[in-house]
């Protein structure tokens, strides 16, 4: 009887997980694969010289996208040495294209604003500058004093800004987030990586664009997987957010 018993209360038991999990997925909390609950229609991926020769004839038609982030420099100095060849061809294709720059955390913000600025022009119809700040895990391990990197960043931003008269997008994981991000950079749109579940932000705040998956097929050359992104909103939505036709 006792044995009985234990069973039934198991079997509840993983019956009570089963179904929250499924609430979680249906409530697009948690996901497998796609968010399946809502109608992420534009969708864009960030390419860089890592990822080789790039077919841009088929690209949009193959993975369904709408927008695509060219790497144009990292750090003070650092060039994409394939930026020039991805934003032409890119847009070329059809493809919405921004160009980002890949902020190192101990380094000067002018500086690193200035050598993007140096590489990208300021180009009618075409999204506005992104930041990527890359985590203390996915760098050398050693945490900088946040306090630091937000200064550094904040003088990237506003020489951006001042100079492409556009307010640029911050990329980051939620670990960067709340490193560096969390309750600053309240006027500036977010871009959230997070491949396990929807991006909870504290306070409500909003996100821009979304990176769910870090491992979709890659077929180009170069790196065998990418991030697939999607944006918060309709297509006419992403138009006009961003001025674009």
């Amino acid at each position: 009887m006792k044995g009985m018993e234990i069973l039934k209360i198991l079997c509840a038991g993983v019956l009570i997980v089963f179904s929250v999990y499924a609430f979680l997925i249906w409530e697009g909390i948690l996901f497998i694969g796609e968010p399946i609950n809502r109608n992420y229609s534009v969708r864009g991926i960030q390419v860089s010289a890592k990822y080789g020769k790039i077919d841009w004839t088929h690209l949009k038609k193959d993975m369904n996208l709408t927008f695509v982030y060219i790497k144009a420099t990292e750090g003070k100095k650092g060039k994409d040495s394939k930026f020039e060849q991805n934003w032409k061809l890119g847009k070329d294709s059809g493809l919405y294209v921004g160009a980002y720059h890949e902020f190192s955390l101990e380094q000067d913000g002018e500086k690193q604003a200035k050598n993007f600025i140096s590489r990208v022009s300021a180009t009618p119809n075409t999204l506005p500058p992104m930041v990527k700040i890359v985590t203390v895990q996915e760098q050398d391990g050693i945490a900088p004093d946040p306090s630091k990197v937000k200064k550094q960043l904040k003088e990237y931003i506003r020489t951006i800004q001042w100079y492409y008269n556009q307010t640029p997008i911050i990329y980051t994981d939620m670990d960067g987030y709340y490193q560096y991000i969390d309750r600053e950079y309240q006027l500036y749109q977010l871009w959230i990586k997070n491949v396990t579940c929807y991006p909870f932000i504290k306070e409500n705040r909003q996100w821009i664009f979304w990176e769910y998956k870090e491992t979709q097929p890659w077929t180009y050359g170069g790196e065998k997987q990418i991030g697939l992104s999607v944006f918060d909103g309709s297509y006419k939505n992403f138009q006009s957010i961003f001025g674009v036709k």
